[in-house]
């Protein structure tokens, strides 16, 4: 077994380990650990600086290279959650028009008023 084979399988790790708690944190709405778990992404990638070595045990990079994208597809899938809900929860606050005196919406244009006779 070679360093560089190592190195490959703890990039795997460390990055779906980062993505684990990137994970945890939207399934939590906890924006605390959200951001620190941003700053760790940026480390894990940074980590990763430039082709490595075809590993020894194919296996183990295979493992964990199937758990890394279960862990990227879950974060999708809770970041698209989130944005959702988010973007659903604007549209419900954004406020009311007003109306004025006569119950008309204000800066709206006139409404078509129809006249019917006897």
């Amino acid at each position: 077994m070679s360093d560089r084979r190592d190195a490959a399988v703890t990039v795997a790790v460390r990055l779906r380990t980062v993505l684990d708690q990137l994970g945890d944190a939207l399934r939590d709405a906890d924006l605390t650990r959200l951001l620190a778990a941003e700053s760790g992404l940026a480390a894990a990638l940074a980590a990763f600086h430039g082709p490595l070595d075809a590993p020894v045990d194919q296996a183990a990079l295979a493992s964990e290279i199937q758990a890394l994208r279960r862990s990227l597809d879950r974060c999708r899938r809770l970041g698209t959650t989130v944005d959702d809900f988010l973007r659903l929860s604007t549209g419900v606050l954004t406020p009311a028009p007003s109306y004025d005196r006569a119950g008309r919406e204000r800066d709206a244009a006139p409404a078509r008023v129809l006249e019917a006779r006897y």
